[in-house]
């Protein structure tokens, strides 16, 4: 029989939106802090891409070697797979069998982070036993030495870190430049301790929402757990792995029909984990053809204790086959996005179960995804569905507090999730709106209905030697709960919201708390002043402002005219072939490409911010008569009988010289020339209020606009643990019409209002400050925040914080911005222009536990005390 693959995974792929703002911030940050990166991001959002393309635009900017620490064996050849398909500039090595002693910028070492946490293996990484494969710290401190800085990336960082382990100890040792962290889970236990035993004081966290995964349907929306209870008298002869695995395949066969339903060709693929021994996978190969009666030809095992990524990968891919057995202990790390379900035999879940196990079915698949995007599928289509045989449950009291650890472990996804119970006893936990209220320790579990089962009706179909039957183990599965005495409220989708109090009512029946903007601020108005680059048809203009400015020193235009003159230095050296001895080095002159060179110089011209071939043109023929007279009398001082068509094409190749070599400075020059000219605008109104989820409390400030504090990352990071899939879509910003014909705006305290450690110190310093009269967290591109143009780079800089103050008692009150940064090279970056409406942007810095003024150059300005008198003074002296 042929065997067919479904089409692979790891194609080059393109970015989704919140993965490029990810890349870009994470470089950003890695480019100007010493501080490592952690990225939270849930299984199936592209963390290995993210961080592979943040490694690439690093050593672009950057020389770096790059170790890159996975926790499962099997991940070092999919990482590495990975990264070839979507990392041009980088080069991936196995660690254990392919360093060299000399790396290059851009080579990336992988190795599974028990390879330097083993004590056994250590011969193996540290002191190789064959000669011709150095040492681990020797690749290391060669790479130092020909000029590479050394990064470290640790994927799954919430498995691979420990203080006390042995890797802990290997990167304490090495002493990364940079360090990059990626984890599944909020955590944090064990990344705190590890970056405090390396020595690293803080970190920048980067979040990837699973929101923002299932929009862009590269994770399903929903899960459900199945568990099964039976009573004490049954305990020890029932065998629930066999009902797990029947109602498993009963899923499969469900989904299979559903997705032909909706001509969807992909296969679906059913994941059995069976615990390590010698014959559960034999076991279970056995009920399913013997009892389920599944086809042994649809059925691929991986029997081996070890694992193996070519075998598993093989399997999962190849839609001839329908189910995949595997061990516990070779369970990890693979990638089956044709996995809808996963039937695990462990009798023991542990913390790490979810981001592993369940994250091999929350991926989806190509297909399915293409059609996610045109069309709504079936709900079933879009839940990842476990069942789960925990031999450990009991009944009453006890029984509820086991489930609530099922739970807990489930939710590290990290994902809220809520228990209920079936009318044939099953549990469901999922995050999928149910009509029943959650099963709670604190509550009496109901009692059983005596309902009779129901004879369920068998679909016709032809006779097929593969057709699979399919027959219910237990009546009413699925999502027909138990009906108990008190009732969960449906959630309302759509009401009538035409006035103030029906807003406020309808946020708070779905557990969402709504903070209106003060009304009477002095000084306020709702919509801030902003700024936007100018459309401009033509840059004419600004073109010959930048080709009249750009400076060049004497040395580069000499180098340059040498190189036009077919004069490039370079050292010839002479090697005897046999011995292998240098015989002779000494200087020469190379002559010019001129083709290369034309070409090479209309690829920085594209480069170039907004301008266009004209444009380029008009700026090459500046630079040519300004260099003309320089050129030709450098040239008449040789030789006397230059003619002029020379002279003009040495302008020529010279210009073109000096456009590769100037490559920033143009760039800088032109986005300058382009701050000068922005538009001054009005922003979109600011909400009239703000929402977040009411199970997490926002703390009172006095002189916040919204009367609250933003909340802090960490608070961030619990919005999926307290509210449903279906409840989150609800906070966003969103805008109503009121019956009176006036729009009500609601805002959503989002993670670009997210306050870190330092920010809330200094927004309490403002609340206390007696020269502030309000002040705003100003989050990064929303239609009502306010927004300079910078003089840098071609985008806009969102200053963190807007204050309205005085500069000194009964002095008419201003309106001015202050940045908080970590880093004083960004800031120095960012001041290069002040804001057209509000003035200078004043930067401050945390230097030792004291708040500091930055200074234009980026050095340590004045020391800032906690009532904050000198950034007072700092804004008066600074006012327009």
């Amino acid at each position: 029989m042929s065997i067919e693959f479904s089409s692979p995974q790891n194609a080059p792929v393109i970015e989704e939106e919140f993965q490029s703002l990810i890349i870009e911030g994470m470089t950003n940050h890695l480019l100007n802090s010493s501080l490592p990166a952690l990225l939270r991001a849930p299984t199936g959002s592209g963390k290995t891409l993210m961080m592979s393309r943040v490694l690439q635009k690093l050593c672009q900017k950057d020389s770096f070697l790059w170790l890159w620490f996975v926790p499962f064996v099997n991940l070092v050849q999919q990482t590495e797979e990975a990264i070839s398909a979507n990392c041009d500039h980088l080069k991936p090595y196995m660690m254990a069998s392919e360093r060299q002693y000399d790396h290059n910028n851009g080579d990336v070492l992988i190795a599974n982070a028990q390879q330097v946490a083993s004590k056994s293996q250590n011969r193996k990484i540290f002191n190789p036993s064959d000669e011709f494969t150095p040492a681990i710290y020797a690749v290391i401190a060669r790479a130092r030495a020909n000029g590479l800085k050394v990064g470290v990336v640790i994927d799954e960082a919430h498995i691979g870190v420990s203080s006390e382990t042995e890797f802990g100890k290997f990167c304490k040792h090495i002493a990364p430049d940079k360090l990059i962290l990626a984890t599944a889970t909020p955590k944090d236990q064990k990344l705190n301790q590890f970056l405090g035993y390396g020595e690293f004081t803080a970190f920048e966290t980067f979040i990837v929402t699973r929101d923002q995964a299932v929009e862009k349907r590269l994770n399903k929306r929903y899960v459900v757990a199945y568990i099964y209870q039976v009573g004490e008298i049954w305990k020890n002869i029932a065998d629930i792995r066999k009902s797990v695995l029947k109602q498993a395949w009963q899923r499969h066969l469900y989904l299979k029909r559903l997705l032909t339903d909706y001509n969807i060709s992909t296969v679906p693929l059913l994941l059995v984990q069976v615990e390590n021994g010698k014959d559960t996978t034999s076991d279970a190969f056995r009920y399913l053809v013997e009892q389920c009666k599944v086809h042994p030809s649809v059925i691929g095992e991986h029997s081996a204790d070890n694992p193996d990524p070519v075998l598993m990968a093989s399997i999962a891919n190849d839609i001839n086959k329908e189910v995949l057995i595997f061990k516990e202990s070779a369970g990890t790390g693979f990638d089956a996005p044709r996995a809808f379900t996963l039937a695990s035999m462990k009798t023991v879940i542990d913390s790490d179960f979810a981001t592993q196990f369940v994250g091999r079915i929350m991926r989806v698949d190509r297909q399915v995804r293409s059609a996610m995007l045109n069309q709504e599928l079936h709900p079933d289509l879009q839940t990842a569905y476990l069942y789960l045989a925990n031999g450990n449950a009991q009944e009453g009291f006890q029984q509820a507090l086991d489930l609530q650890k099922i739970k807990s472990d489930l939710e590290s996804s990290p994902e809220m999730l809520n228990a209920h119970l079936t009318k044939n006893g099953s549990i469901i936990i999922t995050n999928r709106a149910i009509n029943q209220m959650p099963i709670s320790p604190n509550l009496p579990l109901p009692l059983l209905e005596n309902n009779d089962n129901k004879q369920h009706e068998k679909e016709n179909s032809k006779t097929d030697p593969n057709k699979q039957e399919q027959e219910n183990l237990f009546p009413n599965d699925g999502f027909e709960v138990l009906d108990t005495s008190v009732k969960k409220k449906k959630l309302k989708i759509t009401l009538c919201l035409s006035d103030e109090p029906s807003i406020y009512a309808a946020y708070n029946e779905i557990n969402i708390s709504i903070y209106p903007l003060k009304q009477d601020l002095p000084y306020f108005t709702q919509a801030l002043h902003s700024e936007k680059r100018p459309t401009l048809a033509n840059l004419d203009n600004i073109t010959r402002t930048v080709a009249e400015k750009l400076n060049y020193s004497q040395e580069q235009f000499k180098n340059a005219l040498r190189a036009a003159r077919n004069q490039i230095l370079a050292k010839e050296v002479s090697t005897e072939l046999i011995s292998k001895l240098k015989r002779d080095e000494k200087d020469v002159k190379i002559a010019l490409n001129r083709d290369q060179l034309a070409k090479e110089a209309k690829r920085i011209l594209k480069t170039l911010p907004q301008l266009e071939d004209a444009d380029h043109k008009i700026l090459v023929s500046i630079l040519e008569l300004r260099l003309q007279v320089d050129v030709k009398e450098s040239l008449e001082f040789g030789n006397d009988d230059i003619s002029e068509e020379e002279v003009k094409q040495s302008c020529r190749d010279t210009a073109h010289v000096l456009i590769i070599l100037l490559q920033q400075e143009l760039i800088e020059c032109i986005n300058y020339e382009i701050a000068n000219q922005v538009e001054q605008i009005t922003a979109k109104p600011l909400p009239d209020a703000m929402i977040f989820p009411s199970d997490i409390q926002l703390n009172n400030s006095s002189k916040n606009i919204y009367g609250y504090y933003p909340p802090s990352k960490e608070m961030m990071v619990k919005v999926q643990q307290v509210m449903l899939i279906d409840e989150r879509r609800f906070l966003s910003d969103k805008i109503y019409q009121l019956s009176d014909s006036k729009d009500y705006s609601i805002g959503y305290f989002d993670n670009t209002y997210a306050l870190n450690k330092e920010e809330l110190i200094f927004t309490k310093s403002l609340d206390a400050s007696d020269f502030v009269i309000w002040w705003h967290r100003n989050p990064d591109r929303k239609p009502y925040s306010t927004a300079i143009v910078r003089a840098d780079i071609a985008n806009y800089f969102y200053p963190d914080f807007v204050l309205c103050i005085r500069y000194y008692k009964d002095a008419y009150p201003k309106i001015r911005m202050v940045e908080t940064k970590d880093s004083t090279k960004d800031a120095r970056n960012k001041s290069g222009r002040p804001s057209t409406s509000y003035g200078k942007v004043i930067f401050l810095t945390r230097n030792n536990n004291k708040l500091h003024i930055v200074n234009d150059d980026g050095s340590l300005g004045k020391t800032v005390g906690d009532n904050l008198i000198e950034l007072r003074e700092v804004l008066r002296e600074t006012a327009n």
